[in-house]
């Protein structure tokens, strides 16, 4: 699934392949050009931006662990990051 959008700022990302929390209230979506993950909420549709660790990483693809923790390789850096919602890091 690939959804292009506009955030605040006026930047264009393209969203790629999106991940849900199973047990929880998000979706999540690697913003590739954007270089960032949104967490989008189910219920208030609420979404926020969360910077990539390094520029130029590009994130592509998320996936959710039963600890509500966002899994999603990065790209650019052939690496593979952890996002833990709690710390916002």
């Amino acid at each position: 699934m690939i959804s292009h959008g506009t955030d605040h700022s006026g930047r264009t990302g393209v969203s790629t392949p999106l991940g849900a929390d199973k047990n929880g209230d998000d979706v999540w979506a690697p913003d590739y050009l954007g270089q960032r993950l949104v967490r989008i909420n189910i219920h208030t549709l609420q979404t926020t931006f969360y910077p990539a660790p390094r520029p130029g990483l590009n994130p592509y693809m998320a996936v959710i662990d039963n600890s509500h923790n966002v899994w999603m390789n990065l790209q650019n850096g052939d690496e593979l990051a952890k996002f833990d919602p709690r710390r916002k890091q």
